[in-house]
């Protein structure tokens, strides 16, 4: 079975704006990303706004904003500093991705 170019131009409108959302809400909070080469993943360095370990970053995101991100050491374990760096997924819905924007907008 064969899908029209269209379905293939929609679906890749919707993926450029949920992560044109994200980009902006992370740029915003302090952070900068890695602009992605083809996935819905985005990595994100937030050394700019804290000193914290990874993990350390990302449990306080998860808590105090309801943001989760996987921590960049998962990836890098045998990294001789830690990255800090964050995996964030832009997979969701567009809805999920605005609502993961306002609360980036919070999160000191």
């Amino acid at each position: 079975m064969e899908l029209p170019p269209a379905f293939y131009d929609k679906l890749r409108a919707g993926y450029g704006e949920r992560k044109r959302i994200l980009c902006e809400a992370l740029c915003r909070a302090g952070m900068t990303y890695y602009e992605p080469g083809g996935a819905y993943f985005l990595w994100s360095d937030y050394s700019a706004i804290s000193d914290e370990d990874d993990t350390v970053f990302n449990e306080r995101l998860l808590r105090e904003a309801g943001v989760a991100a996987v921590p960049g050491s998962v990836f890098f374990p045998n990294a001789a500093t830690n990255p800090k760096r964050l995996r964030f997924t832009f997979s969701k819905s567009i809805s999920t991705m605005q609502e993961a924007a306002r609360r980036l907008a919070r999160f000191p």
